[in-house]
């Protein structure tokens, strides 16, 4: 039967199984989210060059050209890590944005707390539909 499934819904991409069915709620939030929750950075970066005085659809498409390009270079090396610091030189600008970024892991909790708060509301159309 899995195979089956799997010959059905492979059209739409990379199928993942889940082990406990309760994980369904954080990977709605998650992926379900995930092109909002890019968007919703590509449109601050957007808005910073705006303010920097490029007019908007410049800073858009500049936004995407980084985000493109950013996308081809993890596609060949799949390591996050390893892409920060090769940008991030010692003691230059990247790596003071990235103190600033990770300082208290602020930005990581607030990103997960952000999901967290889509899970639960998962759970609660879930439970309004039973």
């Amino acid at each position: 039967e899995k195979e089956k499934i799997e010959n059905i819904f492979s059209f739409f991409g990379r199928l993942i199984w889940l082990n406990k069915e309760n994980q369904i709620d954080f990977f709605t939030a998650f992926f379900g989210g995930g092109p909002a929750y890019l968007s919703f950075i590509f449109e601050i970066l957007s808005e910073i060059l705006t303010k920097k005085g490029f007019n908007k659809k410049l800073s858009n498409e500049l936004v995407l050209i980084l985000a493109s390009g950013t996308l081809e270079i993890i596609g060949k090396n799949l390591n996050f890590q390893d892409i920060v610091k090769k940008v991030a030189s010692k003691n230059g600008t990247t790596e003071k944005a990235l103190d600033f970024l990770k300082k208290d892991k602020k930005l990581s909790l607030l990103i997960s707390k952000a999901i967290t708060k889509a899970e639960e509301r998962s759970v609660e159309i879930a439970k309004d539909l039973l």
